[in-house]
């Protein structure tokens, strides 16, 4: 790993720590501003940075960083399609304009976060920095939610920044939404960030450092709990179990689960919020209208972002709200069988090439960094089942980078063996 002096003399200029520096961290600075530039949002500032690198290592090497046809193919497939639903959805030039950054600038710009994280994340050592940047976001959150919720702070946080979380015991229970500025955004935050903090424990080897992750980790468990999204919670144990199984030292690390039980007992809004029945009393209902909505526009949905305008107009009678709360039937009512397609292809495509690699993996850090990939993405994956969350771009920039540390670390295990045979 990296001292601080390295990082200093060796990357601090590198189109690498640049690169993984405003992605990661910037999530606590950049996207709270809710900056508009034409149909722009700040939110898309990251990925639309990790872009522009790409753009220029294309000019300057004249060459893609991976040639990974399929991967290409399947996000040019989506974007394409998403262009095809808005302009068949074209009510009015409004309409497109803000569309078209969500159908089809975003999975462009989601492409080229990960073609950039494989590029310039490309060795080891890289990678340990990128997750210690991962795992600081995580913990700059983690603060803010003990903050927040001990002393009822809620913004501004200075430097511009806008409130912080909904406010303390509102009547939203005061639930903590960070400078992602949503409760369910925060919550796969942490369902991301926190297989990484522990997967850099399960790496360190000296004492002080390993305490450090633990505490960091507790931090960020407070940080999810306060959010009070169930659905977080259920994909975090299902991605940390995941993690630890896969990283085969799990009888030790096991015992870092009773460390969430320590922030749930000091919070009273925990159980208030499980004793809630909300699948019955809504989640089911949204689910019904959005595949009635999927099923009466198969093809091209109903038009980005206007799921809510469709259910004023048909399904009065049905408790509404601006999603569906699942995000793949928010693809297919939205915007059609064709995106909803794509989709699917690009989380499988992004599931079997972490798999592959964890597999292939024989070296200890090779295997317990791919388990953490793994661990976030089915954490992730399972949670757009109860909340609609790949549309936004600054978790978006989190769970594609995982893609892209996935495919760095095949190609250093591919060059490694020709070296070997050579």
């Amino acid at each position: 790993m990296y001292t601080l002096k390295r990082v200093y003399r060796d990357r601090l200029t590198s189109p690498f720590f640049t690169f993984t520096a405003l992605t990661l961290l910037a999530f606590a600075i950049i996207f709270p501003a809710r900056l508009q530039i034409g149909a722009i949002s700040a939110d898309d500032i990251p990925a639309l940075f990790a872009a522009t690198v790409l753009l220029i290592y294309v000019v300057r090497t004249c060459r893609l960083p991976t040639g990974r046809i399929l991967l290409i193919s399947i996000f040019l497939f989506w974007a394409l399609a998403g262009l095809f639903s808005i302009m068949v959805n074209a009510y009015s030039s409004a309409f497109i304009v803000e569309a078209v950054p969500k159908g089809v600038v975003r999975p462009l710009v989601n492409l080229a976060v990960v073609i950039t994280s494989a590029a310039l994340i490309n060795s080891r050592e890289r990678i340990s920095v990128a997750m210690w940047l991962i795992t600081i976001s995580g913990a700059v959150m983690g603060v803010l939610a003990i903050y927040s919720y001990t002393t009822g702070f809620t913004g501004p946080l200075g430097i511009g920044l806008v409130p912080s979380i909904e406010g303390i015991r509102n009547t939203n229970a005061g639930r903590f939404q960070g400078t992602a500025m949503h409760i369910n955004a925060m919550g796969a935050f942490f369902v991301l960030v926190m297989p990484t903090t522990l997967a850099l424990a399960m790496l360190a080897k000296k004492r002080s450092r390993l305490l450090i992750l633990l505490a960091i980790f507790t931090v960020q468990g407070f940080g999810i709990l306060i959010t009070l999204t169930r659905g977080a919670w259920i994909s975090l144990a299902f991605a940390l179990i995941i993690s630890v199984l896969l990283s085969r030292v799990w009888r030790k690390y096991l015992l870092l689960f009773p460390l969430l039980a320590i922030p749930a007992m000091l919070l009273p809004e925990v159980n208030e919020r499980v004793s809630v029945d909300g699948l019955n009393t809504g989640r089911l209902y949204l689910w019904g209208i959005g595949m009635k909505m999927f099923q009466d526009n198969m093809f091209f949905g109903v038009g980005v972002d206007q799921y809510m305008n469709v259910v004023n107009d048909n399904f009065a009678q049905y408790p509404t709200t601006f999603v569906p709360h699942n995000a793949y039937i928010s693809f297919g009512a939205e915007q059609g069988i064709f995106v909803l397609t794509a989709v699917v292809l690009a989380v499988l495509y992004y599931g079997t090439v972490a798999l592959i690699t964890h597999r292939q993996s024989v070296l200890r850090f090779d295997r317990i960094v791919t388990s953490a990939i793994l661990g976030g993405y089915f954490g992730f994956v399972l949670q757009n089942a109860t909340n609609t969350l790949f549309y936004l771009p600054q978790i978006a920039v989190y769970f594609w980078m995982g893609l892209g540390i996935a495919i760095s670390i095949k190609n250093i295990q591919n060059n490694e063996r020709l070296g070997i045979a050579q």
